[in-house]
């Protein structure tokens, strides 16, 4: 962790959740602010890497106080933190340009949103061409800011070319696709994989598939009758899903602790992430694929994620997102069936998460 008299790496990111303490941890010594808490949030994780809640205009006076060297900001495709970023990002400027020290701000870019074409689908005419070069301008100014980016998926880079292509040209720009490292959970050390089963983990929400794989799972359970599922989570779906769950035999667990989402991770044969479309948002990698990969776990997921290709590549199974039914049962029948172990997909992953590797790029 970065002293609060520190010339190190500063990241400002809006919200925060513990997988990212996780990954922290094992980051360049920096001092990490956040605004808002994910549901998964775990305060003494937290604690323990120093992280500071602060609101939009504390933020942007540390900023503009500049003790840093590096400076990583979150994505600039965020529409809902337009008015944050670009306090952010003026208070950066004005930073650097009155400092004696070098200064630089980095971005890691997962964001694989068309976010051009989601506002001219979204905005009525005759607003929409306002509504566009209005995002240009502000993707440019926000962009412009950064020195260094790393693009965590090749879907991310595109995004970014789509809208602002010509300043990326002037930046310099590394894609390290987002792929985990095995889990150095005490459950991985010890795999033990249960036979036919099939793990949910996330919000509870339309747009991350939940209510296909519900849709699904009788036919699956109907044509592998030893198959199990297990849902873990919370959000706006909860009440259904508990109800579903219920009256099909399949456990649900409720927001649990950080050690038991490692265990149903290291538990399970199967993943499953199907992803949907939505106002203004696209799956960018997905938390639960990254770390269902990390525990050797086979994927089941929608094309909505940036690493479709890498899973594809790797054996694991891209549905379309569109999939219903039949088509789900069928992807999720053939991911249980198959006979590679979970040893086998782990030595598929590199030494460490690639996320690390970014972070070393950019920061140094």
């Amino acid at each position: 962790m970065m002293s609060r008299a520190g010339r190190g790496v500063l990241r400002v990111w809006d919200e925060a959740r513990t997988s990212h303490f996780e990954l922290l941890e094992s980051m360049s010594g920096s001092r990490f602010i956040y605004r808002t808490q994910n549901y998964s949030f775990d305060q003494n994780r937290a604690d323990s890497i120093g992280a500071e809640r602060r609101g939009v205009l504390r933020t942007a006076f540390l900023i503009l106080r500049g003790r840093y060297s590096v400076l990583e900001l979150n994505e600039p495709t965020m529409i809902r933190i337009w008015p944050a970023l670009g306090l952010y990002s003026t208070a950066f400027r004005i930073a650097r340009r009155f400092s004696r020290e070098r200064k630089r701000a980095v971005l890691y870019a997962i964001d694989n949103l068309d976010l051009l074409a989601s506002i001219r689908k979204k905005v009525p005419r005759p607003w929409t061409g306002f509504a566009v070069a209005t995002a240009r301008l502000m993707m440019r100014y926000l962009i412009s800011t950064f020195d260094r980016i790393a693009f965590g998926s090749e879907g991310a880079k595109v995004a970014y070319l789509q809208v602002a292509g010509g300043i990326l040209a002037q930046k310099e720009t590394r894609l390290v696709p987002q792929v985990p490292a095995r889990c150095a959970c005490a459950y991985t050390a010890e795999m033990a994989k249960n036979p036919g089963s099939v793990l949910f983990v996330g919000s509870l929400e339309q747009r991350k598939g939940i209510r296909q794989l519900l849709e699904a799972w009788p036919i699956v359970v109907g044509d592998l009758p030893n198959a199990t599922l297990t849902i873990v989570g919370t959000g706006p779906l909860e009440q259904e899903v508990r109800e579903w769950a219920r009256d099909h035999d399949v456990e649900f667990v409720h927001d649990p602790a950080r050690e038991r989402v490692h265990f149903e991770f290291a538990r399970a044969e199967c993943v499953v992430l199907l992803s949907q479309p939505a106002d203004y948002w696209r799956e960018q990698i997905g938390l639960p694929i990254v770390e269902g990969l990390a525990h050797g776990c086979r994927v089941v997921a929608s094309e909505q994620t940036g690493i479709a290709s890498w899973l594809k590549e790797s054996g694991h199974t891209i549905v379309s997102s569109a999939a219903r039914g039949n088509e789900v049962a069928r992807a999720i029948e053939a991911a249980v069936a198959r006979d590679d172990l979970a040893e086998e997909i782990l030595a598929q992953l590199p030494k460490r998460h690639t996320r690390l590797d970014a972070d070393e790029w950019l920061t140094s």
